[in-house]
């Protein structure tokens, strides 16, 4: 296992009516996880160099006229963090999997690893640029969350 990377199962991405992305093409599917009798139903995409993590403390603070200050932790999980990754310069048939997988997470959480610590991440939202017909890049936040 990689020490920033996201792994995919391939019924995250198909067999599935109720996704909102579903794939349904088995040569995609079979280019990238391998043939259903032979292959793995796994995938791992490292995250790009250059990942970005942005952490915010929530805390109540109480500022008194002389210029003093109490201040005490809003929450049992008062850390916010937002990390963005990046998956540049991919074979297209990737791209598609990584955004289907993130199409049908949403409103879910799943698991990343991040700095050797597997972490629950949700997100709403990516960008995709189309560089070259068969070379595309992916670009999100994911949103830490605390859930079980």
């Amino acid at each position: 296992m990689a020490t920033y990377s996201v792994t995919i199962r391939r019924d995250e991405v198909s067999d599935d009516t109720t996704f909102y992305t579903n794939i349904t093409d088995t040569t995609l599917l079979d280019s990238i996880f391998g043939e259903t009798q032979l292959g793995s139903d796994t995938v791992e995409y490292s995250f790009d160099r250059g990942i970005g993590r942005q952490a915010e403390h929530s805390a109540y603070v109480a500022k008194f006229g002389d210029g003093y200050e109490q201040r005490l932790r809003s929450g049992i999980n008062s850390k916010k963090e937002n990390i963005s990754v990046n998956f540049n310069n991919r074979n297209a048939d990737d791209i598609v999997v990584l955004s289907a997988f993130l199409d049908n997470k949403v409103g879910a959480n799943f698991d990343i690893v991040l700095s050797g610590e597997t972490i629950k991440v949700a997100t709403e939202k990516y960008n995709i640029a189309y560089n070259q017909d068969a070379i595309h890049s992916l670009t999100t936040t994911l949103r830490r969350v605390y859930e079980p």
